[in-house]
């Protein structure tokens, strides 16, 4: 027998390449193609076609995308093997400046192969790494790309079972790097140790704006440990640290942090029991150099009394634009002490009331309390829908 071997193909288009990925034969990309995302085929079996086979004739067909800006493999389980076969195409690609390898089940030896060919590369500047089990030997296998990247930007690593000595790992890398504007390391078991670290990031980060540190446990004294640094920090606009076992003793530091710092505009501690820490909130938001513009306070316990603490300060408050109170247990009895403040208040464009018990009563008493309010949530409320209508003010 003579064995034909197969031609390779030459991809024109999205659909050309899944095809070929699918036939498991050798191609080449479109050289104008500038974007390649396995996720624009509805039709991809993600668990049966994508295998180590195909992932390094992929790798192989995306090395000649000279153009490519986009890389985005989310879900596609490669694997840490695939990460392999895909360092040769990721050090040659110099024009690609976003990489999703997010839920590949990529461990730190997958780590390992994708920093060595981005330090080679030095292009990225959006890395999504999130949802891999990476942990803190994947971090140190990633730091020398992060030390030494000029150009990344944003870094995923969420749920990505970095713990604390992930985020110690981490905070070297980061601490010296000079471009990098958000980090996000949601949900990764990071507690009062792992927060410390992460200080370290705040004060000597010069281009650090976003930190997103949700569903951890980092806890009141974790907190604080996070804010030492913030009142000298001049570049942190928002911070998430909701869902991290924060009380109103947490609260009570970060609002006399924030009484200095003059930067932080997007803050979230939702998810957090902070029930009377509200009383610290209202003072904070009653002070001229509280810079904050979004706020969300949802799920917050806060009830009646977190409500009156609350509206002392927004009645005053200047810069609030957004304020979200939803899944707090108000009731129509802690709405009158908020129509009260509204009523002064001349910033607040959005303001979210979701979950919260409130009748049609309450809805009655918002009536005209707010001439700048542009967006009102009132879902999950016992209020008719044919009684949700507002002059001027979309109600969501």
């Amino acid at each position: 027998k003579i064995l034909v071997p197969l031609m390779e193909k030459k991809c024109q288009t999205k659909a050309d390449i899944f095809a070929a990925i699918k036939e498991g034969a050798d191609f080449t990309l479109n050289p104008e193609l500038v974007s390649f995302d396995l996720h624009d085929d509805d039709e991809w079996d993600w668990d049966s076609e994508l295998n180590e086979e195909n992932v390094t004739k992929l790798a192989a067909g995306l090395a000649s995308g000279k153009k490519l800006h986009t890389i985005n493999l989310n879900s596609a389980k490669i694997g840490s093997s695939g990460a392999k076969a895909l360092s040769p195409a990721l050090s040659e690609l110099k024009c690609l400046t976003s990489l999703n390898l997010s839920n590949n089940n990529i461990t730190h030896s997958g780590a390992s192969w994708i920093g060595d060919a981005l330090e080679r590369n030095n292009t990225i500047t959006n890395l999504d790494l999130s949802w891999n089990m990476i942990e803190a030997k994947g971090v140190k296998c990633l730091s020398a790309f992060i030390n030494n990247s000029s150009v990344l930007t944003q870094l995923n690593l969420s749920k990505t079972e970095l713990k604390d000595t992930g985020a110690y790992e981490l905070t070297v890398a980061v601490q010296v790097n000079t471009s990098l504007t958000s980090l996000n390391v949601d949900t990764n078991r990071i507690g009062e140790t792992g927060a410390k670290y992460l200080s370290w990031v705040l004060k000597y980060s010069k281009s650090l704006t976003t930190l997103s540190l949700f569903n951890n446990a980092i806890g009141d004294a974790g907190l604080k440990k996070l804010l030492e640094p913030l009142g000298k920090n001049t570049t942190l606009t928002e911070l998430n640290v909701s869902s991290n076992k924060i009380t109103d003793s947490g609260v009570k530091a970060l609002c006399e942090a924030l009484k200095v710092n003059q930067t932080l505009k997007v803050l979230d501690i939702s998810s957090n029991k902070v029930g009377d820490g509200m009383k610290y909130v209202g003072t904070l938001l009653t002070g001229k150099a509280c810079a904050l513009t979004t706020l969300n306070l949802g799920k917050c316990s806060l009830g009646e009394s977190g409500a009156n603490g609350l509206a002392s300060g927004l009645s005053s408050n200047e810069n609030l634009k957004s304020l979200v109170l939803s899944w707090n247990a108000i009731g129509d009895s802690g709405i009158k002490k908020l129509v009260g403040a509204l009523a002064t208040n001349k910033s607040l464009t959005s303001l979210s009331l979701a979950h919260n018990d409130l009748t049609s009563v309450a809805f009655k008493s918002l009536l005209g309390s707010n001439s700048t309010l542009k967006e009102l949530g009132l879902k999950g409320n016992k209020i008719p829908s044919d009684q949700t209508q507002l002059d001027g003010i979309e109600i969501l």
